[in-house]
């Protein structure tokens, strides 16, 4: 056997290709990943566009109207009592899902600062059962099949 060949072995530049091939793995596999996540993330924002323009398509109300009945529904949140029949004469106005579709998409409340909340946290955070039923009876009898 050869004993100059481990002599003649130059252990920092095996290291060193060692290291870029770990280094070439690791970048590969997030690049590849981020390309994954770019691509879901682009197909997710195609299908709420296509989901959103369904709902404008379909709704009896304008977006304005909607964004109208959001503010009229965080206004009714008070700090000791709420003012339910502003949220119930908001969803009074609503005649079909795609209403209450765009309605919940315009609506964000963030009260002092806190957690954002979408509609169907705000209503089931600030309504008791009996409420919520009033709402949903107000929905049901349109033929509207989402309750909250």
């Amino acid at each position: 056997m050869n004993t100059n060949f481990l002599k003649d072995i130059d252990v920092k530049k095996i290291a060193y290709l060692l290291g870029a091939a770990i280094v070439a793995y690791w970048l590969f596999k997030n690049i590849k990943k981020t390309i994954a996540e770019q691509n879901n993330s682009l197909q997710n924002e195609l299908s709420k566009a296509e989901t959103q323009a369904a709902i404008l398509n379909s709704a009896t109300i304008s977006k304005a109207r909607a964004l109208q009945l959001a503010d009229q529904i965080k206004g009714a949140w008070g700090v000791v009592n709420d003012d339910e029949a502003a949220v119930y004469a908001a969803f009074n106005e609503l005649e079909n899902e795609a209403d209450v579709y765009l309605l919940m998409s315009v609506y964000s409340f963030n009260p002092w600062g806190s957690k954002t909340e979408n509609l169907q946290t705000s209503i089931t955070y600030r309504m008791n059962k009996n409420e919520r039923r009033k709402i949903n009876d107000i929905l049901a009898a349109k033929g509207i099949d989402i309750t909250f």
